[in-house]
C-alpha cells in the first residue's frame, strides 16, 4: 500500500500532504518536553526551499529566509507557547506544467501563550511551491491583507 501511494499519488495529494507536514510540525501539545519541540521544528526546514519569501504586511515582514531561518523562528515562537494549533482550510491548487503549485487556503493558527492568555488568528494566505528533486518545497507565503468593515 505505501509503495501504491507513494509512486500513484497525485501531485495535487504530494502538495496537500506538505500543508499536513506544516500543521503537524508547528502544532504543540501541552506538557511537551523541549526536545519534542525543537525536533519538529528542526524538521520544519525540510519542507522549503533554499529561499522562501515570506510577506506578511499586518507584522511588518517582507524577505526571503533560509530553511534553518526558519526552523530557528519557529523554536523561537514555539517556546513561548505551551500548547498551539495551526490548521489549513479551503485549500484550493493548481499546479502548473513548469512543476510550480499555486495555493490559496485559510490558516487558523489557535493556542495558548506560556502566560496563560489564548491566542487565535485568521488568515487567508497565497503560497507557492515548486518541485525541486522530486519534493514540493514552499517558495513564497503571502499573508493577505483582507478588508474589514
Amino acid at each position: 500500500m505505501f509503495a501504491y501511494n507513494h509512486f500513484f499519488q497525485s501531485e495535487e495529494a504530494k502538495v496537500k500532504k506538505r500543508f499536513n507536514l506544516l500543521s503537524k510540525w508547528t502544532s504543540k501539545d501541552s506538557g511537551e518536553n523541549k526536545l519534542a519541540t525543537a525536533s519538529r521544528a528542526n524538521n520544519l526546514k525540510l519542507l522549503f526551499a533554499e529561499s522562501c519569501y515570506i510577506q506578511a504586511s499586518t507584522y511588518s515582514v517582507s524577505r526571503n529566509y533560509k530553511p534553518q531561518d526558519i526552523s530557528s523562528i519557529a523554536l523561537m515562537v514555539l517556546s513561548q507557547y505551551s500548547k498551539l494549533s495551526l490548521r489549513f482550510y479551503d485549500i484550493e491548487i493548481n499546479i502548473s506544467e513548469k512543476e510550480s503549485a499555486n495555493v490559496v487556503l485559510t490558516a487558523k493558527l489557535s493556542g495558548k501563550l506560556t502566560t496563560g492568555e489564548n491566542v487565535t488568528g485568521v488568515h487567508e494566505l497565497e503560497c507557492v511551491l515548486n518541485k525541486i528533486e522530486n519534493n514540493w518545497l514552499f517558495n513564497e507565503i503571502k499573508i493577505i491583507d483582507v478588508l474589514e468593515k
